[in-house]
């Protein structure tokens, strides 16, 4: 394998540099006249033998309907009627109703902090939604409304098998790293959603309406011009203006596109909702279209249509009055007419372009409303079930010397109902995954299982990430990757030794989906014949220290790669490094490790016991401990405030374990003893939990620490980390 240093080069140029689709349908022999269920009924696709279409039908309430049969239907390729082979109706409703049950029963619990994250499997998602915001294009108010409506829609919608990113369209090739079911990671990039002073100018309406009131400075200072030009162009440097414009524009298109084509193997109902004040597909005299835009427009269309991902798009900018203000100074009526036409062409023209990139891909655009949440509201309303529904095609359509877009249309015999579907396709048919991955080069395999949301389980990787501070080293994260033995591919020598190869890549991305930190190497290990046996048992851990200069929310994504068997693990992790010079309450990450008990218990107990110091790495890395053992947990303290009588801090401890996002058990709030430690601005805490009567499985142990002498809004905070527990 060429050198981990060349990697991550060819990672920085090519993240995607094979396409990925959905599955090739398998042809399957269906009775004349009967219509075949949808194989892989939460799959579109788009290939020689079979066209498949999710369609959504309303009625004038906009409500679903959801009871039609095939004949209701009549699908147009191209202005051909065409038969149709594969129906279904795919009804999730259900599912969200029990996920809202079961949110509303938690949020109706009175505990004292929210409960931790649970790391979902492919199988457990139920919904992907990605939440890109425009911060090219979006003013000051916008930015508001949007961060007001992304942290309600956290608070409050998404729910229990939810796979969710909050996407910035200026955010670095990390981006696509940022799908979660964590809340905290949610909320972290969501504050970091900001006002761009300079792009909102050079983009969409705010462009727009800048040449609209350049056209009015104009007109204040020379009235009664009626020769004058269309708006704009008094600019000198009118087209290189129209130039950035259009390429802030392709930059938004391209992020959508990004994200896309990062979701095309993603499960669940994929939806993206893009809020953005909206781009022209025309100039600003509506004289000319401009190419580029609408070029990049039909490649997020047709890269949604084959990704199975609905777009929606909201402007959250409102009712957008277009009317004179006091700041134009111009009471000339000719000059009043022309600003008002500039204003509403600029507002139409920049709606347009977000409505003709939402209906395209089967979606609605929301526009003209001050209640940004209603709108995210009808956007998961319109999720919750939609008909899937099938035809072959003809051949002719997927000639490679005839690149063209196959337009679709989708009629309901009924009167009254509103059928939204996607507008149709290119004649490239969909690639096969499994002929895809088989083409993949050792770099590509590395950088598919570092992309990948879940963990990718080939070789067995447990990834452990912390935050700590020190005087000296400052802020930084800790990691520890235990990498299990028994999937490597170990030969032996003639000298008795037995030897594997094993390529480690880990990649830390900063807030902004920026890498900030890149590692790889590839490893020759050695193990002395006494030793395997006990190898293979315990497994390798890996150590990396990345220094942290800025507070912030960080991902660290991990792949190995066993050279001989190209068998390949990935894992990954968020880490939210606090700003301490607040000196708010704070802790660190917990370390774990674990011992044999003297005896079982049916109970779960909570005792404070001092840390063994017994090969602290390798528990600490594997997290994995046998049923009734003891589970030893510390962490620091930062940030306590100081009794003025005592020198002694007032701080209480507390811990909940949970399964399966439940809470199972809470102990005491026990009174934390700090005397004999002397660095009271980094307090070492540790404690032990006796793991009787658990049933196999992963858990999640949460840590909660309260100040007494802090502010009641700062009394509070916790760290939980993950384990596992076997018999």
């Amino acid at each position: 394998m060429k050198s981990l240093t060349c990697l991550l080069s060819f990672f920085i140029i090519s993240l995607f540099v094979a396409d990925t689709a959905a599955q090739t349908p398998k042809p399957t022999a269906t009775p004349k006249g009967q219509v075949q269920p949808a194989e892989d009924d939460d799959v579109v696709r788009i290939t020689t033998n079979l066209i498949q279409v999710d369609v959504v039908v309303t009625d004038k309430n906009g409500k679903q309907v959801t009871n039609l049969k095939p004949e209701d239907f009549e699908i147009v390729e191209n202005g051909k009627s065409q038969k149709i082979t594969n129906f279904s109706y795919i009804n999730i409703e259900a599912q969200t109703q029990t996920a809202q049950q079961t949110a509303n029963n938690n949020s109706a619990k009175k505990t004292t902090l929210p409960a931790p994250a649970v790391a979902l499997q492919p199988e457990q998602v139920r919904r992907t939604l990605t939440l890109v915001v425009d911060d090219y294009c979006l003013s000051v108010s916008s930015v508001h409304f949007t961060k007001k409506a992304l942290k309600k829609f956290v608070d409050e919608k998404v729910l229990e098998g939810d796979l969710v990113a909050i996407i910035r369209t200026s955010g670095g090739i990390g981006v696509l790293q940022q799908f979660t079911s964590n809340k905290q990671q949610l909320y972290a990039a969501i504050d970091n959603v900001r006002f761009n002073p300079i792009a909102y100018t050079q983009c969409g309406r705010g462009k727009a309406l800048e040449a609209v009131d350049v056209e009015a400075q104009r007109l204040s200072e020379t009235p009664g011009s009626p020769n004058g030009d269309n708006i704009g162009e008094k600019d000198i440097d009118a087209e290189a203006a129209a130039d950035r414009e259009a390429r802030f524009t392709e930059g938004t298109l391209s992020s959508l596109d990004y994200v896309i084509r990062g979701m095309s193997e993603l499960p669940g109902r994929k939806a993206a909702i893009l809020f953005s004040e909206g781009f022209s597909l025309v100039s600003p005299d509506g004289k000319e279209i401009n190419t580029n835009i609408v070029r990049a427009l039909e490649r997020v269309v047709d890269r949604a249509n084959r990704a199975a991902v609905v777009v929606y798009t909201v402007d959250p900018s409102g009712l957008v009055p277009a009317g004179i203000t006091a700041e134009d100074k111009v009471t000339d009526p000719y000059a009043v007419q022309r600003i008002l036409s500039g204003r509403r062409t600029a507002i139409i023209n920049t709606q347009h372009g977000l409505a003709l990139l939402s209906r395209q891909t089967g979606g609605f655009d929301i526009k003209n409303t001050n209640d940004v949440n209603t709108g995210i509201q009808k956007v998961l309303d319109d999720q919750k079930g939609y008909y899937l529904i099938g035809y072959q095609p003809d051949a002719s359509i997927f000639d490679a010397t005839k690149s063209r877009f196959n337009k679709l249309m989708v009629k309901v015999k009924y009167s009254g109902l509103n059928v939204r579907y996607r507008s149709g396709f290119f004649g490239v048919k969909d690639k096969d995954p499994e002929v895809v991955n088989a083409k993949l080069t050792p770099q590509q395999q590395v950088l598919k299982a570092l992309i990948s949301p879940f963990n990718v389980n080939g070789v067995g990787l447990r990834l452990t990430s912390i935050f700590t501070n020190e005087e000296a080293a400052g802020s930084y994260i800790r990691s520890l990757m235990h990498i299990s033995a028994k999937d490597l591919t170990f030969t032996k020598d003639a000298n008795g030794d037995y030897k594997t190869v094993v390529d480690v890549v880990a990649l830390t991305f900063g807030d902004n989906g920026r890498l900030i930190e890149q590692v790889g190497k590839a490893y020759t290990l050695s193990v002395a014949e006494k030793d395997y046996e006990n190898t293979l048992k315990n497994g390798l851990v890996y150590q990396l220290n990345v220094p942290i200069k800025k507070p912030g929310a960080y991902q660290l994504r991990v792949a190995v790669r066993d050279e001989k068997s190209e068998k390949i693990g990935g894992a990954n992790q968020f880490i939210e490094i606090p700003d301490l010079k607040k000196e708010r309450l704070t802790l660190s990450g917990l370390v774990v490790g674990g011992y044999e008990a003297q005896a079982k218990t049916t109970n779960v107990k909570f005792q404070e016991q001092a840390i063994s110091e017994a090969d602290p790495l390798a528990q600490a890395s594997v997290r994995r401990f046998r049923e009734g053992n003891i589970l030893q947990y510390g962490y620091f303290i930062y940030n306590a405030k100081i009794d003025r009588q005592t020198n002694q801090p007032q701080l209480t401890t507390q811990m909940r374990l949970f399964r399966e996002g439940k809470l199972m058990f809470t102990g005491k709030e026990i009174a934390f003893d700090s005397n004999g430690q002397t660095d009271l601005k980094r307090i070492n805490a540790s404690g032990a939990l006796r793991l009787g009567g658990l049933e196999s499985g992963e858990y999640i142990l949460q840590i909660i620490v309260k100040d007494k002498l802090a502010k009641e809004k700062y009394q509070t905070t916790s760290r939980w980390i993950e384990f596992e527990v076997f018999e």
